[in-house]
């Protein structure tokens, strides 16, 4: 962990806390058994597991940096498949609309609490071993 400063593994612990928690409250503590909400019932795991790791991440933060990968992953296909074409020709419905500042926020606070230069010596280099 010498590899990085100390404020900002401090920030990285900070930022998996509050991804935990806000993912936890994202999902709610409600599920429902019936049919109608099966696939709510899907997120909402997903969101649990992403809060599992996320407070993982609070106690090893660059180990857990794979989930700040696939989160910015998928905040980018988000606005770029789904947001993007919708806004362009101008049939973004309410859903998309009062997702798009939360998604866009997350996705830059993500981009900017990730340590790309460890990140890219780590996790980003590929060594072929014989």
């Amino acid at each position: 962990m010498s590899q990085i400063g100390k404020y900002r593994l401090v920030l990285l612990r900070v930022f998996y806390f509050i991804v935990g928690v806000s993912f936890v409250f994202l999902a709610g503590f409600d599920f429902n058994y019936d049919q109608i909400g099966f696939v709510k019932n899907i997120i909402k795991s997903g969101f649990f597991a992403v809060a599992l790791l996320a407070l993982i991440g609070v106690f090893q933060p660059l180990k857990m940096l794979p989930l700040l990968f696939f989160s910015a992953f998928w905040k980018c296909i988000l606005l770029i498949a789904f947001v993007m074409p919708s806004y362009f020709s101008g049939e973004l419905d309410d859903n998309l609309k009062n997702t798009l500042l939360p998604i866009s926020t997350g996705l830059l606070m993500t981009l900017i609490v990730i340590p790309w230069k460890y990140a890219l010596s780590n996790f980003f280099t590929f060594k072929v071993d014989n």
